[in-house]
């Protein structure tokens, strides 16, 4: 059996040195593309498992349709008792409120619009709550109390082409929740027009107006 000398034995060497450095490296980088791709793949499939959670419990992207003023309207007061109470998830007000102010932007006439004349999901929000559109202020479960002082003032209202008299008391105090948060608060109205549209849109909006 002949050795190897020389030269040639040095190139063989050479070229089998090269060959298992060839294959062992090779193993190694696939391997470690493997496991870059699986952890990848593993990210991928949490991200979209979060996704579909967050949208099941939080993204619920709510329909809301518009309905103009109309008398059939104060006919729903049963309904309107019974106060719907899905306005208070703060993911459906923050597609309210928004969506009455442009609204009120759009009736430039309009003073007052209420929660029930949004359907939310084809279905109409009978919650006591209304956009003052003079103030762009959002308004929800009011309670009007009679101050000890003397008076009474005369209120023209209406809704729709429905208009009615209201002799209100002229002295009283208005709590309840406003803005998109719904902040407590007491309030005594400072002007014969506040202190009727405050009265007026909580009766409406409660389905009492037209007791």
């Amino acid at each position: 059996m002949k050795s190897c000398k020389g030269k040639c034995c040095a190139r063989k060497d050479i070229v089998t040195n090269l060959l298992k450095s060839d294959m062992f490296g090779s193993t190694k980088i696939k391997v470690k593309d493997l496991k870059l791709k699986t952890c990848l793949a593993s990210l991928g499939v949490l991200f979209m498992v979060l996704t579909a959670l967050y949208f099941l419990f939080y993204g619920h992207a709510y329909e809301l349709e518009f309905r103009f003023p109309d008398e059939s309207h104060l006919k729903e007061a049963p309904r309107l008792r019974s106060e719907d109470g899905r306005i208070l998830d703060p993911v459906l007000r923050d597609a309210v409120v928004p969506f009455l102010k442009e609204q009120c932007d759009t009736m430039e006439d309009a003073d007052i619009l209420f929660c029930f004349q949004l359907s939310v999901d084809a279905r109409p929000l009978y919650s006591p709550c209304f956009m003052d559109c003079k103030e762009k202020e959002f308004y929800y479960d009011l309670t009007t109390m009679e101050t000890d002082e003397p008076g009474r003032i005369t209120c023209i209202e209406s809704y729709s082409t429905l208009e009615i008299k209201k002799i209100r008391p002229a002295r009283v105090a208005i709590k309840g929740f406003k803005g998109i948060d719904l902040d407590e608060f007491v309030v005594v109205p400072d002007s014969i027009f506040k202190n009727c549209l405050l009265q007026h849109a909580d009766e409406v909006s409660r389905g009492k107006w037209l007791k």
